[in-house]
């Protein structure tokens, strides 16, 4: 089936309304959503696909019908820009924040090609390889040796905490 359908939701009843549809006879076999910031804003377009049939990526627009030639923001909130929201080195280190917006009123406006792009390096993540028996038995023995010393400091506190008249 290569028809899509789509739909708007509403806060209040009937909660669906139907919009329009797009109708092929070709079957997708997988489609892409490109980001709101490719989207023709002018002519209400509320997202474009890239659909991939057997010989072909078709882009397929999806607009909403509107009688005013003006911004229409309830159709187009602010949306994620081009512009990270964390560092590479941030993200990494657990770091998260939500993405930094932009408003479509205007257009998206790509920044210029000043600005030089400097990418960070990022550390390789060492993989150990698997330990040996022999490994694992020394690991064993210097655990073993770390428990027994610190059995043994617990055993002088516990005298100290005696000498000096607790339970």
């Amino acid at each position: 089936d290569g028809n899509i359908r789509y739909y708007e939701f509403a806060d209040t009843k009937p909660f669906i309304h139907y919009i329009a549809d797009y109708k092929s006879s070709t079957p997708q076999l997988g489609m892409g959503l490109r980001p709101k910031t490719a989207n023709d804003i002018a002519s209400c377009e509320v997202a474009s696909f890239l659909k991939v049939s057997n010989n072909m990526i078709e882009p397929i627009h999806f607009t909403v019908p509107r009688k005013s030639e003006m911004f229409q923001d309830d159709i187009f909130p602010d949306t994620a820009g081009p512009e990270p929201a964390l560092t590479s080195a941030a993200w990494f280190g657990g770091a998260n924040a939500d993405p930094k917006l932009i408003s479509l009123e205007t257009g998206f406006v790509a920044k210029p090609k000043g600005a030089e792009f400097k990418p960070t390096v990022v550390k390789e993540v060492k993989v150990e390889k698997p330990k040996t028996d022999l490994e694992w038995k020394k690991e064993v023995e210097s655990l073993n040796k770390r428990i027994a010393f610190l059995e043994a400091e617990i055993v002088k506190k516990d005298a100290k905490i005696k000498e000096l008249g607790g339970n």
